[in-house]
């Protein structure tokens, strides 16, 4: 499954942040979320992709998070969304 049919499931925003004078200048993440390694573990991490075209700080991203549980709105009460990502996911 791309990436951009997952979103468009979960309905969420995959953000691209460019880091000018950095040797790896792109950073990749989705919007509001949080990452989980399995269901019921209490730590939330911040995870990202970064590399030096938006295409492979993306696919970095992506390989951090699959098999893993994506946390929307952490603190949000009954706005908090949980998903499981795919691990055949790709860019």
């Amino acid at each position: 499954m791309k990436v951009t049919e997952y979103v468009d499931v979960i309905n969420c925003n995959i953000q691209l942040t460019y880091y000018h004078n950095r040797s790896i200048q792109w950073c990749a993440r989705f919007e509001e979320v949080e990452v989980k390694e399995r269901k019921g573990s209490p730590e939330l991490l911040s995870e990202w992709g970064s590399g030096p075209t938006p295409e492979a700080a993306l696919q970095e991203y992506i390989d951090c998070i699959k098999g893993k549980l994506l946390v929307f709105r952490a603190t949000g009460g009954d706005k908090r969304r949980e998903f499981k990502v795919p691990m055949f996911l790709e860019v």
